[in-house]
């Protein structure tokens, strides 16, 4: 089955900035462009956006499709995305926020928060890299990440993965609990490192370079402020896809990384687990168990004196 890289355009200039890193992806990955232009529901003349798509396949290399949808653009963005195989939807997005986003909507949140596949985001003004070469892999308290999608992209690109955990600075009020010797840093920094440490040997396994950062800071800046060290050239995480007035509210840290970062993000969908499935708090007991300190061996007592 052909796989397939689905990129939205509308016949402007800014959505056009995603096609280079497209473009760069699908070779590595062996996939095919599809260009998707979506046209109003009301019998508009699809001549001059047929044309527009002709024009955009032709100075492309490597192998393009091209098809015209009517109707909502996310929903033809998203529709039949799971049965054609599509690996990533890639598109330019505004980044809005706030109630801005909330009151005026946007397509890319609609895809991310939709799309069966994975969504790269490339930020109006930036300017992605011209080859993968570092690869920064954001992992939440959950521990859940895309770890199979960083895998393939990496070994497509021959690039390096950087685990990150932030951790709040209230987890660090806790240094650890329990019996034991005092430990040299927080128990949640220990734990987050051991978790991860996990988590890299699995992608060695798979034959790529990987190294770990834990850091103790707000979760958003501190991804941004890690990417732009390590010298990353996409930002990989887990998003719980919140759209409209509740990403408003409640905010998202995949939001504000998509607004702050330099880099290209790549956000994938974190579905909830079935009813009756555990919970991701269930998980993140049961590993902060697993590495806590050990409990003092106890000792047989003397005889007492009389």
């Amino acid at each position: 089955m052909q796989r397939t890289l689905r990129v939205p355009l509308d016949g402007k200039p800014l959505a056009e900035t995603a096609l280079p890193l497209a473009g760069l992806l699908a070779r590595s990955l062996g996939a095919t462009l599809d260009l998707v232009v979506v046209v109003p529901d009301h019998g508009a003349s699809v001549d001059a956006p047929r044309a527009y798509l002709d024009r955009i396949a032709g100075a492309l290399d490597g192998p393009v499709c091209t098809r015209l949808m009517s109707g909502d653009p996310g929903e033809c963005i998203v529709r039949e995305a799971a049965a054609e195989h599509v690996l990533m939807v890639v598109m330019t997005t505004h980044a809005r926020s706030g109630l801005q986003r909330a009151v005026l909507g946007s397509v890319g949140e609609y895809v991310v928060a939709h799309s069966p596949a994975p969504t790269l985001l490339v930020r109006s003004g930036c300017r992605p890299a011209p080859e993968l070469k570092t690869i920064l892999l954001a992992i939440d308290t959950s521990c859940a990440a895309p770890l199979a999608t960083t895998i393939e992209l990496a070994r497509a690109c021959s690039a390096r993965v950087v685990l990150l955990r932030a951790i709040a600075f209230d987890e660090t009020y806790v240094w650890q609990w329990g019996h034991g010797p005092v430990l040299p840093e927080p128990q949640a920094v220990v734990v987050a490192r051991q978790q991860l440490n996990d988590l890299a040997a699995r992608v060695r396994e798979a034959g790529v370079d990987a190294e770990v950062r834990v850091e103790i800071g707000e979760a958003a800046t501190t991804i941004v402020s890690v990417a732009a060290e390590v010298g990353a050239d996409v930002i990989v995480m887990n998003t719980h896809a919140r759209t409209g007035a509740q990403r408003a509210i409640q905010g998202s840290v995949a939001n504000a990384v998509g607004r702050m970062a330099s880099q290209p993000v790549l956000l994938s969908r974190l579905i909830p687990p079935p009813p009756g499935g555990p919970r991701s708090i269930d998980v993140v007991h049961a590993l902060q168990r697993r590495h806590a300190a050990p409990a003092p061996t106890p000792s047989i007592p003397g005889p007492r004196r009389v």
